[in-house]
């Protein structure tokens, strides 16, 4: 589990352990015993420390299930065409 979450570094992840109970949050800090998380406080009404950090066992976790990145925009390559007379050659004007 030390690696799972060694990869998982920095990301916004969902840790399920083995009671039942499941977190939301960044992984900030691994080691050998502790995972240490940074959760966002839906409480606070200032919103002037907006995540809570927390630390739970590595042994307590079951498992860890990280989103996938959705690209922002589309894939633009193969470019198409332009339509005349700004297409392929031959080139007009030069």
């Amino acid at each position: 589990m030390f690696q799972v979450c060694q990869g998982h570094l920095y990301k916004y992840v969902k840790v399920t352990m083995h009671d039942g109970s499941a977190h939301r949050g960044y992984i900030v800090d691994v080691n050998s015993e502790k995972v240490t998380m940074a959760i966002e406080d839906e409480t606070r009404s200032d919103r002037s420390a907006p995540f809570i950090y927390w630390t739970l066992p590595l042994f307590a976790i079951a498992a860890i299930a990280a989103r996938r990145r959705r690209r922002p925009y589309p894939s633009y390559y193969p470019y198409a065409p332009y339509p005349a007379p700004y297409g392929y050659p031959p080139y007009y004007g030069y």
